[in-house]
């Protein structure tokens, strides 16, 4: 493990994993020293992006929001797993992989360090999310061999060209700049412009609640600062006419002991007099207060529903107060509405970043959701279609292969699994006989099959198999395949043509061949024909079941 971080350090861009001692660089200072008085830069600049980041963290709804879907997209395992599971090289690799990015993933601090550092800059982000893919080669190229890690990218100093080749230049801490050949970087970004200019800029989640998540900190900074301060409890206001000028002078060293106190919202009372006034009143005015109807826990439960909104999850699963009384039927269907959007979004684009810039292409990456709700309703659904594909089948109104088409149009099989079950059947997947296969004029398909015999196709076969046992090579292992089946279709079947064959045991049933003069059909009479039992209180026909059996 660490020769393999040690060639992942050497090939990386990024100069922080590399040192012991870290600077924040300008524009760390710059962030700490930056202060926006609780205003957002409007869309889209590079002090929006920082605005946001820090807004964030200051925001307890948004951020605690943030932090649930981190923690659900985080604990979803990540498999690898190829495409064709029958090829034992392919499934080795696959659990290579698999290791590498568990245990490898950001600088060997693993697969969750990474992956929660990409869904921050996601759903916080406008310019979206960026991580380097590691490999040998120039390192402003693209990379030589596999991939043999992947770190985030802070997006901050990701800077988006429009380039096909170098679509991102990286600006490191040290203030080096480095432009990523496209191989060497993924990237993606929410509701992603469609402004040509804009070069793929999105409008992340935190963009789409802002106002909201800025309502719901002021109800809570408004409440900490009045809670916080000594206010007084009642305004002195001597009777008898006011002054202008007492009235702005007495506005003005409020609002000066206001910003003394450290308050941006809440403000003490203002006490307005006169002292040669020689009988004083006492009246109470309200300048400011909460708007009439003001109700806190709906305002907070319906900015909460708008922040579940922005991230694509179902309101009940950042705030399980919202709707109480709801059913349980309406939290499932809820539960798998939600399940197609922002989480699954956030998999599917996932998935395709890893399937194009990091796994080779006959394996493919999986996130398994582990939900039993999901799976029961999914094995509900599959039950219901076979039923009706057996009922089409025995009316004649479809067949095997049709079916499997459906099935393969819908996702239930792979392109691999139908490839394979046609094969088995004695079909390409064109739907011509494979024996077709003999006639190819393909060179590689032509070698395998030369020279095949009615006498020597047993051990041909075997050889075949025994050839791509350890193949990488997808396309040979594939046409080898084909040329199996084509020689157990072309001389394997010719001993059974022009016989039943019992579906249960795979034997002739009728004009069974002799062997030794017996006749083997007794074996499917005996394997495929529920045959009587002895009968134990009955020890005469016991026996003579059993001499019957013996003969």
């Amino acid at each position: 493990m660490a020769d393999d971080l040690n060639k992942v350090l050497s090939n990386t861009i990024q100069t922080e994993p590399k040192t012991a001692n870290y600077s924040p660089g300008p524009m760390g200072i710059f962030w700490m020293m930056a202060n926006t008085d609780g205003m957002i830069a409007p869309w889209w600049s590079t002090k929006r992006e920082q605005d946001l980041r820090k807004f964030v963290f200051e925001s307890d709804h948004l951020s605690g929001a943030v932090y649930t879907m981190i923690a659900k997209m985080t604990t979803i395992p990540l498999r690898i797993i190829p495409k064709d599971k029958s090829i034992s090289s392919h499934v080795k690799i696959a659990l290579q992989y698999t290791d590498m990015l568990q245990n490898g993933s950001q600088f060997s601090d693993g697969w969750s360090s990474f992956y929660s550092r990409w869904i921050i800059d996601l759903l916080t982000q406008d310019n979206g999310a960026f991580a380097e893919v590691i490999g040998d080669g120039e390192k402003d190229g693209p990379i030589v061999g596999p991939p043999i890690g992947i770190a985030h990218l802070d997006s901050a100093r990701c800077t988006r060209t429009g380039n096909a080749v170098y679509p991102v230049v990286y600006t490191d801490i040290s203030g080096k700049f480095y432009k990523l050949h496209y191989s060497r970087v993924m990237y993606r970004s929410q509701m992603p412009s469609g402004r040509s200019e804009m070069y793929g800029v999105g409008f992340c989640a935190a963009s789409r609640c802002i106002g909201t998540a800025r309502t719901l900190l002021d109800i809570l900074i408004y409440k900490q600062e009045k809670l916080g301060s000594r206010a007084q409890r009642q305004i002195l206001l001597t009777g008898g006419g006011l002054d202008p000028e007492d009235v702005a002078m007495a506005a003005q060293m409020s609002e000066q002991n206001n910003s003394s106190s450290g308050f941006t919202r809440y403000s003490k009372t203002m006490v307005i007099g006169n002292r040669i006034i020689a009988q004083p009143t006492l009246d109470k005015i309200e300048l400011n207060s909460a708007y009439e109807g003001f109700n806190e826990k709906e305002s907070i439960s319906l900015g909460m529903a708008v922040i579940a909104l922005g991230l694509g999850m179902d309101a009940r699963e950042l705030f399980p107060a919202m709707e109480t009384g709801a059913s349980k039927a309406d939290a499932i269907i809820s539960h798998i509405k939600q399940r197609g959007k922002g989480p699954g979004q956030i998999i599917s684009d996932t998935e395709s970043c890893l399937n194009m810039k990091f796994l080779p292409p006959f394996l493919t990456a999986i996130f398994d959701f582990q939900d039993d709700s999901q799976d029961r309703q999914e094995a509900e659904i599959r039950n219901i279609r076979a039923q009706g594909r057996q009922r089409d089948i025995q009316m004649g109104t479809t067949d095997i292969r049709v079916e499997r088409e459906k099935m393969l149009a819908s996702g239930e099989l792979t392109e691999e699994q139908f490839e394979y079950l046609e094969l088995n059947d004695g079909r390409q997947v064109d739907g011509t006989p494979v024996t077709n296969l003999f006639f190819s004029k393909d060179k590689y398909m032509s070698g395998l099959l030369s020279g095949v015999t009615a006498t020597n196709w047993e051990s041909k076969i075997d050889q075949i198999l025994t050839d791509i046992s350890e193949s990488r090579d997808v396309e040979k292992i594939k046409k080898s395949r084909m040329a199996v089946s084509a020689i157990k279709y072309k001389y394997g079947e010719e001993s059974m043509k022009g016989q039943e064959i019992d579906p249960v045991t795979g034997l002739p049933i009728d004009n069974a061949p002799k062997v030794g003069g017996v006749d083997t059909s007794y074996q499917s009479e005996k394997f495929g024909r529920k045959l009587g039992r002895a009968v134990l209180n009955a020890p005469d026909e016991t026996q003579n079941y059993q001499e019957g059996s013996q003969k």
